[in-house]
């Protein structure tokens, strides 16, 4: 073709988007945009929880690619449809093999099959079949073209297995080693009821109230590489619930009895020179508390039934003091906060419920109808999810897990679990929850922590462990669990070191 052929060449005619083509261009950016949106905000508050993988973040990327790919089909570019095929194939396959995005609507899929057949119904607007530019070049055939689409399909099978290797490898834990045990155990103070970790997971803090009668509690600080204490810090009697501040600068330890330090109160430790720096009086019988994402704010949960229980204490960090009192149900017990530090939920042993508090007004905005007698609760890193013990009475079933669907407000899953459980903690990566059980009883074994598939909702092991487990807490990795074990009067008890079994 000579160059005035090229010049007289007539032109390409006018194109035209069908109404469907339209339609499913707007369906589909709508869908990938929220997706993108969501999960990258998902990320944001993750990848301060979890070490491994973002998930998140790969999900947000290929939403967004998908996004671009949708605005390059609307302005009639071809490699717009081969990237829509690579990223549509990537996300399909991913959804079947890994579960890569298991909330995606089949709307998404059904309209990006639509949108595809009607793309290729208008194939020939997609730029002229003779290539742009100057003379001599290769026009787009048939044969080319399907080149091109297996090459994106080839493209496709080449992420996708990247994508599931990488999670299989780089996401961390996926199953559980047959026997998962006690490898070690620290005598750390007499009868241990808390534990938390500090940034990292380079140090265990734990609170022990000492002896029954008489003295103080203490908190011993204990190097998880060596599992040896290196620091043992006197706070006030009967240390109940422990906290570390994100920044691991503060410590934060509720003791509810009074004895030569005033009780009801709150200490705080300074991890710098490991000292007791002040000490906060809150509400009758502190039990529990949790920190914020941001450091900001301890909320503690008041058991008593007194003028100052059944309540939950808010306290600025930043002065120590308390800024806000929330009466709540009858008998509060543990409290969690969501992975974005909007909400704090508050179990109620005595009403059956959790309550949903506003961090930002600090006024209960609802409760949730769990089960009989909750006490401890975990959320999900995802914020998706509550996990909740339920102790049960007389006249009510208890030794289970209730799940929490939080978008819905109700409890859509009940796990049976060994008896009594009391406490329950999810791993960094949101794969497990784990309840400790304090037992007994003729039909469940007694002194275990159970592990919990979070997928399946099934109980995936069962971990013996030392006299009246109180707490665990799981490494980043997730390979190993500190559990206090509170013991009775002839045992001292002590903090089991379990290798989880996860791999």
């Amino acid at each position: 073709m000579s160059s005035d052929d090229w010049a007289t060449r007539p032109s390409t005619p006018p194109r035209r988007r069908k109404p469907k083509l339209v339609i499913m261009i707007v369906v589909l950016a709508i869908l990938y945009g929220l997706g993108a949106i969501t999960n990258t905000k998902a990320w944001t508050v993750g990848r301060q929880i979890d070490p491994y993988w973002p998930d998140d973040l790969i999900e947000s990327i290929v939403d967004t690619v998908a996004v671009i790919a949708l605005v390059g089909i609307w302005m009639w570019r071809r490699w717009a449809v081969y990237l829509l095929i690579t990223v549509g194939g990537i996300e399909i396959i991913y959804e079947f093999v890994v579960g890569f995005d298991p909330d995606t609507p089949l709307t998404k899929l059904v309209a990006l099959g639509i949108l595809l057949y009607t793309v290729f119904d208008q194939w020939k607007s997609f730029e002229p079949a003779h290539p742009v530019g100057p003379p001599g070049g290769t026009p787009t055939t048939p044969d080319r073209r399907r080149r091109v689409v297996y090459a994106a399909l080839g493209v496709t099978v080449v992420v996708t297995t990247v994508l599931v290797a990488a999670t299989v490898v780089g996401t961390g834990p996926s199953t559980i080693h047959p026997t998962p045990a006690i490898i070690s155990t620290i005598t750390a103070g007499a009868h241990p009821t808390a534990a938390a970790l500090g940034p990292g997971g380079r140090q265990l803090y734990v609170s022990s109230i000492g002896i029954y009668q008489g003295g103080n509690g203490t908190v011993s600080v204990i190097d998880t590489a060596s599992n040896t204490i290196t620091s043992s810090i006197v706070v006030a009697r009967a240390p109940h619930g422990l906290a570390v501040t994100p920044d691991g600068r503060s410590v934060y330890v509720t003791s509810a009895d009074a004895g030569p330090l005033p009780g009801n109160t709150v200490s705080v430790i300074d991890t710098s020179s490991n000292k007791v720096t002040a000490t906060i009086l809150v509400g009758g019988d502190p039990v529990s508390l949790a920190a914020t994402p941001d450091g900001r704010r301890i909320y503690v949960t008041n058991s008593s039934v007194g003028e100052t229980g059944n309540s939950v204490s808010v306290i600025d960090t930043a002065s120590n003091t308390v800024i806000a009192t929330i009466p709540v149900g009858r008998l509060p017990g543990g409290v969690a906060i969501s992975p974005d530090g909007r909400f704090a939920y508050v179990t109620s042993i005595n009403d059956g419920n959790m309550s949903v508090i506003s961090t930002d007004t600090n006024i209960v905005l609802g409760t949730i109808l769990v089960g009989s007698a909750p006490n401890s609760v975990a959320v999900s890193p995802d914020g998706r999810h509550a996990y909740v013990t339920l102790t049960g009475g007389p006249d009510a079933p208890g030794d289970t897990l209730a799940v929490i669907d939080i978008a819905r407000h109700t409890a859509t899953s009940a796990i049976t679990v060994a008896s009594a459980p009391s406490s329950v903690t999810v791993s960094p990566d949101g794969r497990f929850a784990y309840v400790g059980s304090i037992g007994p009883d003729q039909a469940h074994p007694q002194h275990t922590l159970s592990v919990i598939d979070t997928a399946t909702n099934e109980v995936a092991a069962t971990i013996p462990t030392g006299q009246n487990p109180s707490h665990a807490v799981i490494t980043p990795d997730s390979r190993h669990a500190y559990i206090t074990n509170v013991g009775s009067r002839t045992d001292p008890g002590g903090v089991a070191v379990i290798d989880t079994g996860v791999h």
